[in-house]
């Protein structure tokens, strides 16, 4: 009886025996149908594609560190991930692996990211400002409201959407600019018209 390779057997022999930026070139060409036939026949798939497409612009305006950015981009990337790994069968090993780890990062950034925001505080003394920030890293900021030149209030879309801001404050040494997040917008108001007060006040005084 005999055998005839199948197609996608002719194109990996094809592909082995190129070298250089065609083969680049093909090896891409062959991704993009796989990716094609994912998209064409797993609905997960199209679901988490669609997903992502509202989550990662979500992600970059989020007012989060770097590593917290990275970490809220993996988590919808992962999932779509293994949802390839499962359309392409691939080892349940290796899924499982691919499953543990987006878990990971998702509970790492929802822990990371909960502390970074309980780590902020402040105190209004008589002739300054602290403010208080840093889960491993603690910062303590001194500001004199002699020192301020600006105070202003700031949010990005989704800071609007859940109705917070964050006071800006901004000194004469760039060293001392200070930032309160995650404060209500009244409240940050308040703030924000105290801090200008004084720090006329204590200008005026000088």
């Amino acid at each position: 009886m005999n055998s005839h390779p199948s197609a996608n057997t002719h194109d990996a022999l094809s592909l082995k025996g190129r070298t250089g930026l065609r083969r680049i070139l093909d090896a891409g060409g062959y991704s993009l149908m796989g990716l094609r036939a994912a998209y064409r026949g797993e609905a997960a798939f199209r679901q988490l594609l669609l997903l992502n497409a509202v989550l990662l612009p979500l992600a970059c305006l989020v007012d989060v560190s770097r590593s917290e950015r990275l970490l809220l981009m993996l988590v919808p990337l992962g999932l779509l991930v293994i949802v390839l790994a499962w359309a392409f069968d691939l080892p349940a090993t290796i899924a499982a692996i691919l499953i543990a780890v987006d878990a990971i990062a998702f509970i790492w950034a929802w822990w990371l990211i909960g502390r970074r925001v309980r780590s902020y505080s402040y105190c209004e003394r008589g002739e300054d400002l602290l403010v208080s920030s840093g889960i491993l890293f603690r910062r303590l900021v001194i500001v004199p409201y002699g020192r301020m030149q600006l105070v202003d209030v700031k949010a990005g879309p989704i800071d609007r959407a859940l109705g917070i801001t964050t006071v800006q404050l901004h000194t004469a040494a760039a060293t001392t600019d200070a930032a309160i997040p995650g404060l209500e917008a009244q409240v940050a108001a308040d703030l924000r018209d105290r801090l200008a007060r004084r720090g006329e006040s204590r200008s005026a005084g000088l």
